[in-house]
């Protein structure tokens, strides 16, 4: 996916409140495996400038793949809307939609647990408050979401959890802005 088609997803999944929920469908959403192949014991995962890195999963991710998946998920939680009070839909919700599905898709490119952490604006669902910042996160496995407005809480949270892990070490914690 070329990165004027990513910001193009982007803006459709949050930008547009109520129907952004349900633009982040399967249909629309990266799909696990999308450019990705394996070779050997590595696998390639493509950067959103166009070059491919093999990602080794039973090592680190390399500075490079983290910060990608870092700005490409920021690109999300960017585009939706801050607000101080209610919004029509709930743009929170298409946020974390759309965080989740870019934590599944970076777990499949690169073979690593990816846990992402994130800011968004109100997120009743979970216990936030409409004006309100709260941290939330995005996991394939895990991820219970109550909200919670500091964010050293929540990394901190997000790390004890992947602390009782089978494998801890299989595990990548991006934490975004």
């Amino acid at each position: 996916m070329t990165r004027t088609a990513r910001r193009a997803l982007v803006l459709l999944l949050v930008g547009v409140g109520v129907a952004a929920t349900s633009a982040c469908g399967p249909s629309d959403a990266p799909r696990a495996g999308d450019g990705v192949q394996e070779r050997g014991e590595s696998l390639e995962y493509p950067l959103v400038e166009g070059d491919v890195i093999f990602v080794d999963p039973t090592r680190p991710l390399p500075a490079n793949v983290r910060n990608d998946i870092r700005l490409t998920s920021q690109e999300v939680v960017d585009a939706a809307p801050a607000t101080d009070g209610p919004v029509e839909g709930d743009p929170g919700r298409a946020v974390a939609i759309a965080v989740s599905q870019k934590a599944a898709w970076a777990e499949d490119a690169t073979g690593r647990e990816i846990s992402i952490v994130y800011r968004v604006w109100g997120a009743p669902d979970v216990g936030g408050s409409p004006g309100t910042s709260q941290w939330l996160w995005a996991a394939t496995k895990g991820a219970p979401q109550t909200a919670i407005a500091d964010k050293a809480t929540r990394v901190a949270e997000v790390k004890a959890f992947v602390a009782t892990q089978d494998d801890p070490t299989a595990w990548e914690i991006i934490v975004l802005t």
